[in-house]
């Protein structure tokens, strides 16, 4: 079983590498390097996300399989979700009932992708070094020189 301060470690660093994903696709669609202050407040959002996060990374203990699939779909999709329904809300509070045009939804879709990336790369690499610590974790079992060859 890997101890909790390694989850919330790898998990920190996990949603540090994630930020940086997103001031890294920031940077290359503005074509200008990224501020200060704009990086820190990604950053900010980043350990505010990762905060939210804490109780759902204790709590998994078993990443392998099919399991893994689902919580990578499942962190994955957190971010995207919260920032579509903040899109949303000013569209349901419209009160000209006028549906939005084409070129709206087509931006609001790929601001979508563009969350969706960096959970994805946050995510992902918070599974893969829990999922090498569950194994590590059980190597040394199997390591264990045996009692029964004589030395």
């Amino acid at each position: 079983m890997v101890p909790r301060w390694k989850k919330l470690a790898y998990s920190l660093v996990a949603a540090m590498v994630g930020s940086a994903t997103f001031v890294a696709f920031l940077a290359a669609g503005s074509g200008k390097n990224p501020t200060t202050e704009g990086t820190l407040v990604i950053f900010g959002a980043g350990v505010a996300a990762w905060i939210v996060a804490i109780p759902l990374v204790l709590r998994i203990k078993n990443v392998s399989g099919w399991r893994f699939w689902l919580y990578l779909g499942t962190g994955s999709s957190y971010g995207p979700i919260i920032f579509f329904a903040w899109l949303l809300v000013p569209f349901i509070k419209r009160e000209s009932g006028q549906a939005p045009n084409a070129a709206v939804i087509f931006v609001t879709l790929v601001a979508f992708g563009i969350f969706a990336i960096p959970f994805f790369v946050g995510t992902l690499t918070y599974l893969l070094w829990l999922r090498k610590a569950q194994k590590n974790a059980l190597r040394p079992m199997d390591l264990a020189p045996s009692t029964d060859e004589p030395h």
